[in-house]
């Protein structure tokens, strides 16, 4: 990730069509502050869309419903989610560059962020790094304590894995992080009934 940062401050791009990221809700703006036409479109019709990283590079500003970003990590969750006038945003897992350039055109407008990750040690590590990342207002959203319990934890986590989470330092983490470390088994945010049956944030 670092090399393709490096690559694209150089003028250069590296995979710019399949890398890219999931969005809904979201305006754009390019260079000369003209909306962009086809997200206009894509709001107009309350669509999702995968945006490439070669698209994502023209943008210059970004906006969101009632001013705040949701960002998921689960695609089908994600589909779930878009729905109504707010912005929501699927990282797919370990965040690729195209979701590192979008986390900072939202820094640049200082939009609020509510993250919610799944609840093994690799999630956790995402959530935290995500947080670490973003010079703006970052919550961590469905990955409490509560959360993990009501994912009905099943998936068994090695010793390699489990060793992850010496590495979380995050406050807000740190009661899951124990309750993986006790029950030795990952909790993933698709199985959180608060996701599914609660139409509030």
């Amino acid at each position: 990730l670092v090399r393709q940062q490096r690559l694209l401050t150089g003028g250069l791009l590296v995979d710019d069509m399949s890398n890219g990221v999931l969005v809904y809700g979201l305006e754009a703006f390019g260079e000369n502050g003209s909306p962009h036409p086809g997200m206009a479109g894509f709001l107009q019709t309350q669509e999702a869309l995968q945006v490439p990283l070669g698209v994502l590079v023209r943008w210059k500003e970004v906006r969101c419903f009632g001013g705040e970003a949701f960002i998921v990590e689960n695609p089908s969750l994600f589909a779930r989610l878009c729905e109504g006038r707010r912005t929501v945003l699927c990282f797919n897992g370990q965040p690729r560059l195209a979701a590192i350039f979008l986390l900072k055109l939202l820094e640049r407008g200082k939009i609020p962020i509510r993250y919610g990750g799944d609840l093994d040690p690799e999630g956790l590590l995402i959530a935290q790094n995500l947080k670490q990342l973003y010079d703006g207002p970052f919550t961590f959203w469905h990955m409490d304590l509560e959360d993990y319990r009501s994912s009905h934890p099943r998936v068994p986590l090695s010793e390699r894995r489990l060793k992850i989470l010496d590495r979380i330092r995050e406050p807000a983490l740190l009661p899951a992080a124990q309750a993986i470390r006790q029950r030795k088994k990952a909790g993933y945010q698709e199985n959180i009934p608060a996701f599914w049956y609660s139409r509030d944030k």
